[in-house]
């Protein structure tokens, strides 16, 4: 038997997302040596209570694994909240992770890559993810897997020694302030892309995400994440029934039809693929006026909560 990392999953008030997402899991061989958490997230409201209800009860069928440990949340923690403190507990638990929520869906060479690359790369402390997928980009002549210098949340797994990294206690206001300008410009891929926009949205109260921050951390740690060049999962959520999903995805993405065999030797960014990746991200970029928009907001904002933390002093 294979000591396999744990599986952390966490659930809402999707089943038939679930059902497929277990499903999945359940066609991986190292399934049966792999010990699963769920973490059941509760209702916020009473539109959702029967669909969490729906959920629980499919999650009391469940078998295939291991072990299956399921905590049900007595009130709603929201996707955040779960999430850090899910991966936490069972990190600091088990020393490393693999992470999927509910619409991530594996193929069968999921569980085997994860764990020869968490086992391959643990001691290689540049290393701080180990991603399932990415989003689209030429993959024509890349190698099985890369590292590149940008995380990505569509399953993914990481060592108690990269996930200390991340400090949750810092503010959206706090990862802004500490982001000069020239590392705002570097974090967006030299404009590719406005990632920076969704801390921004954190800080003005219109999200409540969390994968912004451990990308940050990341970033901040100039970390490298290990990507395969077939996606090894995909997120089958992107149909308007999650908390921060559109009902439009990436666009089609190649998924690995047989088990990643080439990790890199060398521990270092692939600048093809991440020339790939940024190339991929500018035919999806925001337009200017979407990015001045954002800049003008934050602005006024951030002289808005300026003078509420005065009078509140």
């Amino acid at each position: 038997m294979r000591n396999c990392a744990p599986i952390i999953l966490f659930v809402y008030n999707r089943p038939e997302h679930t059902e497929k997402v277990i499903d999945a899991l359940k066609q991986n061989e190292l399934s049966r040596d792999s010990d699963l958490f769920i973490f059941s997230d509760n209702y916020k409201n009473e539109n959702s209570k029967d669909r969490v209800n729906l959920v629980r009860n499919y999650l009391k069928t469940i078998s295939g694994f291991k072990s299956i440990n399921i905590v049900e949340r007595d009130v709603n923690y929201g996707l955040k909240r779960n999430i850090l403190e899910g991966v936490t507990d069972i990190i600091d638990q088990f020393g490393k992770a693999i992470v999927l929520e509910d619409d991530i869906q594996a193929t069968p060479f999921f569980l085997d890559y994860m764990n020869d690359a968490l086992d391959r790369y643990e001691a290689e402390n540049e290393v701080m993810e180990i991603s399932a997928s990415h989003e689209q980009m030429d993959i024509e002549g890349l190698s099985e897997s890369f590292f590149l210098k940008k995380g990505f949340c569509h399953g993914w797994a990481t060592w108690k020694r990269a996930w200390d990294k991340y400090d949750k206690g810092l503010t959206p206001k706090e990862i802004i302030e500490r982001f000069d300008r020239n590392q705002r410009k570097a974090f967006n891929l030299n404009g590719a892309n406005f990632e920076f926009g969704e801390v921004i949205d954190n800080y003005i109260g219109k999200l409540d995400t969390w994968a912004v921050f451990w990308d940050a951390a990341i970033f901040m740690n100039d970390g490298l994440v290990l990507v395969p060049r077939d996606n090894v999962a995909e997120n089958i959520g992107f149909d308007g029934t999650g908390e921060h999903c559109p009902d439009n995805g990436p666009g089609v993405i190649a998924v690995a039809t047989k088990k990643i065999e080439c990790f890199p030797e060398t521990i270092e960014e692939d600048v093809i693929a991440m020339k790939r990746y940024v190339d991929g991200c500018k035919l999806g970029r925001p337009g200017l006026f979407h990015r001045i928009y954002y800049l003008i907001r934050w602005s006024v904002e951030k002289q808005v909560k300026s003078i509420s933390d005065s009078v509140i002093r």
